[in-house]
């Protein structure tokens, strides 16, 4: 294997939600989404960075023991042509019109893709998305 590293992959969880959603729904948004991909866990919860100072990301990512990645609104609009689903509402709130898989996709990084695009539940949006990692 001459100094090759292996490539493993990593699962990111992009997660978008209103100011009303419960940590309750956003837990269960992020379980039903992983179930549905046969996933235990993900690496990261990716979030929008203008959501910083809630506390909802933390705790949803430590269920899994994951960490959270805080996606920055330039790398927000430079995954949007890579999106599958868009919101014109989110959009004209927020500048984007997907959160969750931009949110997934940057975070899991170059050549990463959607296992599952963008599901709702209760005023939560999430994602997963698949990169590589050495």
């Amino acid at each position: 294997m001459g100094g090759e590293q292996a490539l493993y992959a990593m699962i990111v969880v992009g997660l978008g939600w209103q100011k009303a959603a419960l940590l309750s729904h956003a837990r269960e948004a992020v379980s039903r989404s992983l179930h549905s991909v046969g996933i235990k866990a993900p690496d990261y919860i990716a979030v929008p960075a203008f959501k910083r100072g809630d506390a909802l990301p933390q705790e949803v990512a430590c269920m899994w023991g994951a960490g959270v990645l805080w996606v920055e609104e330039a790398d927000l609009k430079q995954m949007q042509p890579f999106c599958q689903t868009f919101s014109a509402t989110v959009g004209s709130h927020v500048g984007v019109a997907s959160v969750a898989e931009a949110c997934a996709l940057a975070g899991a990084g170059d050549g990463a893709h959607l296992r599952l695009p963008r599901q709702v539940f209760c005023g939560v949006t999430c994602a997963v998305a698949e990169g590589e990692k050495k």
